[in-house]
């Protein structure tokens, strides 16, 4: 099983996004009015209720690992608060998770990164403030690398905090990241609602996605044969890189609102080597379309 700070966590993490509001586009992002992702599209969170019953079905089912952000939401309403809520009203359950969480950006934004030394104290005091020694803060990490910073005063400001024992460990994202293709319900454009975020996303634009989606009718064969579903197959894929070609070891950090979706999550299919190579022939025959992100978006990614 798989170490973090010195503790064992399950082979599928948590993740804690989809649970705050989040507004499309983070601003600043300008120009507003004429950008793709239109400022007034919002997704309202599910309830308090459902978005514990998730977590504790998480923990249930041994996905211990959380990941939550600051920027995952409002400064007044994000992945701190909840997780602050749900662990005054469960204590136990705090030593039971390490906390990863993502910070560093200008407060109000979330993909607008300030990796100076000053904004990462400020960001992992606020983290600090909201969980009110409710639960520790067993990582932080910079959502995004600030281009304009040097990634030595960024992590050299975490690394402060760890020094005092007020952080765990560090650790980074979107840096050099290999991805997977997320599947879903929608099997032409017109399937996404109109106030889905996915309407923007490069993947899932009419010009591509009919080329994507035949990618998804080859996992679902293999899905059908596992007796799993695509987003089972999905994860089960990145686990089975996990400590090989070089590779560290991989936890998959799937969000969840629902008690379903985290059970689904939490078991992964098993992949034999044959069911790599297949899947390792059906990339090359249908190879990905498309970036994850807005081009207005990807400017800090996988620096």
């Amino acid at each position: 099983m798989v170490k973090i700070n010195n503790t064992e966590v399950g082979q599928v993490g948590f993740g804690l996004m989809g649970m705050s509001p989040l507004p499309f586009p983070p601003p600043p992002i300008p120009p507003l009015s004429n950008h793709p992702l239109r400022p007034n599209l919002a997704r309202l969170p599910p309830s308090e209720s459902q978005s514990f019953s998730a977590m504790k079905t998480a923990l249930t089912h041994n996905s211990t690992f959380w990941n939550g952000g600051e920027l995952y939401g409002t400064p007044s309403s994000n992945s701190l608060q909840l997780l602050t809520s749900y662990f005054t009203a469960h204590p136990s359950d705090a030593s039971k998770v390490v906390l990863s969480i993502k910070g560093g950006c200008i407060p109000g934004t979330m993909a607008q990164p300030d990796g100076s030394a000053a904004n990462i104290r400020r960001s992992i005091d606020e983290c600090l403030r909201v969980l009110d020694g409710k639960k520790s803060l067993d990582l932080f990490e910079a959502a995004r690398l600030d281009p304009n910073v040097p990634v030595e005063e960024t992590v050299g400001a975490i690394v402060e905090y760890i020094r005092e024992g007020k952080v765990g460990g560090l650790s980074l994202s979107e840096v050099n990241a290999a991805t997977i293709r997320k599947t879903g319900q929608f099997r032409k454009f017109e399937d996404i609602p109109e106030d889905s975020m996915l309407r923007h996303m490069p993947r899932f634009q009419p010009d591509v996605f009919d080329d994507n989606i035949k990618l998804l009718h080859e996992v679902e064969k293999i899905a059908e044969k596992k007796n799993a579903t695509p987003g089972q197959v999905a994860l089960g894929w990145v686990i089975a890189h996990s400590g090989k070609n070089g590779l560290g070891e991989i936890i998959p950090i799937p969000g969840a609102t629902t008690e379903e979706r985290v059970k689904e999550n939490t078991a992964p299919a098993k992949l034999t080597d044959e069911d790599m190579k297949v899947i390792s022939d059906i990339l090359k025959k249908f190879p990905v379309q498309g970036h994850r992100y807005p081009a207005a978006l990807q400017g800090h990614l996988e620096q």
